[in-house]
């Protein structure tokens, strides 16, 4: 299935149930953020016709949209730019990677919860086929992001570092400081992305 929310609409239909606008509103969600708003290779006419449904059944997609993604915090902007500020591109270009410290998030009074999607902002470089961010943690280690839109398989490679996730964004966390973690990920993530 293309999303989770796509069995439960799916055994919505065959059980005969009707699904409340609440229903509605978290099941578009759920479908909408698996297929990254219908961005997605996943995204199938099915997908879109259960989303028709869903809006028809009481789900608001621009009030949905507006308070998942347009409630961001200053704090949230200005890390964004600490990043972005960072940013490294590698494999002329085809590797774009990028870091947060956790003093960074510290020092601007952020919350850790506020990286999410950062991974996915690297994403919109042109030309880029992976992107791996590094964000420090509590603890002294770093998470690792890695997002590709080429055959680098990003759950093959962060498995390596005890990771997983699928094919195209996986994750890991690694014992290591941001600064040793990139100097032990970035190598290996360059070969992998010249032999893929």
């Amino acid at each position: 299935a293309a999303a989770s929310g796509m069995l439960i609409a799916e055994a919505y239909r065959m059980l005969g149930g009707t699904i409340s606008p609440q229903a509605a509103q978290a099941l578009f969600v759920a479908i909408a953020m698996d297929t990254g708003w219908m961005r997605h290779p996943n995204t199938t006419p099915q997908v879109l016709q259960t989303q028709a449904e869903l809006m028809q059944q009481g789900a608001t997609p621009h009030e949905i949209y507006r308070l998942l993604f347009e409630q961001n915090r200053v704090e949230r902007l200005r890390m964004m730019g600490l990043l972005f500020d960072r940013i490294e591109r590698l494999q002329d270009g085809r590797l774009v990677t990028s870091y947060l410290a956790w003093s960074d998030i510290i020092n601007l009074n952020a919350h850790p919860m506020e990286t999410e999607d950062f991974i996915n902002e690297l994403m919109t470089l042109a030309g880029v086929d992976v992107a791996i961010i590094f964000i420090g943690q509590i603890d002294g280690g770093t998470k690792v992001s890695f997002r590709s839109r080429s055959s680098f398989d990003c759950s093959a490679f962060a498995e390596q570092f005890g990771g997983g996730g699928h094919r195209a964004a996986a994750g890991a966390s690694l014992k290591d400081p941001v600064d040793q973690a990139r100097l032990r990920v970035l190598p290996m993530a360059q070969r992998a992305l010249s032999s893929s």
